[in-house]
């Protein structure tokens, strides 16, 4: 009983730290949020906001740019190097880099819209609120003089058909001073390191803030007696003096005058719930009333805004070049390129393959340091490449800036010489070998295709291009000598040559047969049974 008693005030102990360690992340994460008391303060804090949301932008942008390079980069190592032992892996790499790439460059373009919509409309919401404390910290007056206007002013229900008018005038503030409150706003601008955690928006609404408080003060002097005939007109005072004062001025003997000055106006901070868009709100969006034009950011829209916007934080995704051999081989576009490469080689390829089946075939090896042996490399290996009469140097890395295109389509060029050279010294032997592999094959693609087109059981069905009628057997049969067309357009040419392709470590007979294949291909566009 004891044993058990002891083992509940563990688990509760237990409990209450969990709970305590979750309230001090909890409140460590709003220290920001609560540093917002002040209008100074909560600027701080909104251009902590907008500082973070750059960020994200500059961030997401850059990692886009430089996995783009890497992807040019890995496309030329694969064009220089697609006739050595290290051209699968090259071209696993650039199909992998492609793909980062491309889903960078998406992410990109999606967060900027969310983002910039954010900023905007917090820049807007900055704006209002630096208008309304410039109002509070302005200075008003009810002006330097009073003048009679000889008709009722309406405020009265029996007033005289005089009244007292003078002009006043608000002059906004140009600036505030912040220098006090220094460390409390550096406090609000740890909201950037707290942006994904962000529940609440401690900016306030104008919405709320649209009623500004005057004072009005009203002094009389002397006896004033509206029925007593016309009241004086004062200078240096905002009233008028009652019939016959004097002086006519602030020292008048019987008159009246006003005062008007702003409150001080007791801070407030705003809670915005982050959130979603609602339906109702999507749809009065949708049905934009020109009669009701909002003159201030929508409360609605601030928070469907910043919720996008913090959603959109960019992940961004390691660099090919970032990646051990453990985490290459275990990506979809590596795995993936690997087994169409298996399957072009192997036509008996049954089970998927394995990480060290994957990493054998792609990179020659069970376990090397990738970045290594494949990237590194890249800019160290200066060479020579021609563009015309011009010679360009540099190393793969180099070329990949500067010269792309150029890189390109030397390396190709070079690379269906090699290939041609490779034809032109084989032996007679492996001509004759890759020759009648390839005429074996395009005999039983034949063979099966035209078996499968010669099967009518009419006359009026029978192909007579490819087939012929046997009326005796009545038997829709292949044709002696035909001649069938293969669809290179459906069938790409390198899909059809690789089946019996080069493969890691590359011999000389495969190349062969490799180029003869794309060649004939390319040259007659036919297969004959």
């Amino acid at each position: 009983m004891l044993m058990r008693s002891e083992q509940q005030q563990a688990a509760a102990i237990g409990l209450l730290t969990t709970i305590c360690i979750l309230n001090l992340r909890t409140e460590a994460s709003n220290t920001g949020s609560k540093a917002v008391t002040t209008f100074c303060t909560e600027k701080a804090y909104a251009q902590a906001i907008l500082q973070q949301l750059s960020q994200w932008q500059i961030t997401s942008a850059t990692a886009a740019k430089e996995q783009t390079e890497e992807h040019s980069l890995l496309e030329l190592a694969a064009a220089r190097y697609a006739t050595t032992t290290h051209g699968p892996g090259y071209q696993a790499l650039a199909a992998l880099a492609r793909k980062i790439a491309a889903d960078a460059t998406a992410t990109t373009l999606r967060a900027a819209a969310a983002v910039d919509e954010a900023q905007t409309l917090l820049s807007a919401r900055l704006a209002e609120l630096s208008v309304v404390e410039a109002l509070n910290r302005g200075q008003i007056t009810a002006g330097t003089a009073g003048t009679r206007a000889a008709t009722a002013l309406g405020v009265l229900n029996s007033g005289q058909a005089q009244h007292c008018k003078t002009t006043g005038s608000i002059t906004l503030a140009e600036t505030v001073n912040c220098a006090s409150e220094e460390a409390a706003m550096n406090h609000a601008k740890q909201v950037e390191a707290e942006m994904t955690q962000l529940q609440n928006l401690k900016i306030r609404t104008p919405a709320d803030l649209r009623t500004v408080t005057i004072n009005i003060g009203m002094e009389v002097e002397g006896t004033v007696n509206a029925a007593g005939g016309n009241y004086v007109d004062l200078a240096g005072a905002a009233g008028c003096g009652a019939s016959g004062a004097s002086p006519t001025n602030a020292g008048v003997n019987n008159g009246f005058a006003t005062k008007l000055s702003l409150p001080k106006v007791n801070f407030a901070p705003g809670d915005l719930k982050i959130q979603p868009e609602t339906s109702t709100a999507s749809k009065q969006k949708a049905s934009a009333d020109l009669s009701n034009v909002a003159l201030h950011t929508a409360d609605t829209d601030m928070q469907n805004a910043m919720q996008k916007a913090v959603a959109a934080k960019p992940q961004i995704q390691k660099k090919v070049s970032e990646r051990t051999l453990s985490a290459l081989i275990s990506e979809t576009a590596i795995t993936d390129f690997a087994e169409r490469q298996a399957m072009a080689t192997s036509k008996a390829k049954t089970q998927p393959l394995k990480p060290a089946e994957v990493a054998k075939l792609l990179f020659g090896v069970e376990q090397t340091d990738a970045k290594a042996v494949f990237i590194d490399k890249l800019s160290t290996d200066t060479t020579t490449i021609t563009n015309g009469e011009q010679k360009i140097e540099g190393t793969t890395a180099d070329l990949s800036k500067n010269n792309f295109a150029k890189a390109v389509a030397y390396f190709y060029a070079k690379n269906k010489k090699t290939l041609a050279a490779i034809a032109a010294a084989a032996t007679p032997e492996e001509k004759a070998k890759a020759d009648a592999t390839e005429k074996a094959e395009e005999k039983k693609d034949g063979d099966n295709k035209a078996s499968t087109e010669c099967k009518a059981t009419e006359e009026k069905d029978c192909d007579k291009n490819k087939c012929e009628w046997n009326a005796e057997k009545k038997q829709c049969k292949v044709k002696e000598g035909a001649v069938i067309i293969f669809d290179v357009m459906k069938v790409p040419l390198l899909e059809v040559c690789k089946s019996n392709g080069p493969t890691p470590p590359l011999s000389l007979l495969s190349i062969l047969y490799f180029y003869i294949c794309v060649e004939k291909l390319l040259r007659k566009k036919v297969f004959k049974r």
